[in-house]
């Protein structure tokens, strides 16, 4: 009987966490979206394209495509130019 007190206790504090939540908009209020899929284009549809300078290449774990670009140090920055 207690099992199920504690079970019925749970389920409820569960529900309630649910009710509350609010779900954000991902694309609301978004400047800029580097994919960094080859190169660092703004693919928000605002046009915010950047040149990159000096950063190197990440691979991913399949080694098939570029996922990130490592900035890691002096003189290595994407060059946003509007």
């Amino acid at each position: 009987m207690c099992k199920n007190i504690k079970l019925l206790v749970y389920f409820i504090l569960l529900m309630s966490l649910l009710v509350g939540t609010t779900f954000a908009d991902l694309n609301d209020g978004l400047i800029a979206y580097y994919p960094f899929n080859g190169n660092a284009n703004d693919e928000s549809g605002n046009n915010l394209h950047c040149t990159i300078n000096g950063a190197t290449e990440q691979l991913a774990q399949s080694e098939l495509r570029i996922e990130s670009r490592r900035l890691a140090g002096w003189r290595q920055f994407c060059d946003l130019v509007n």
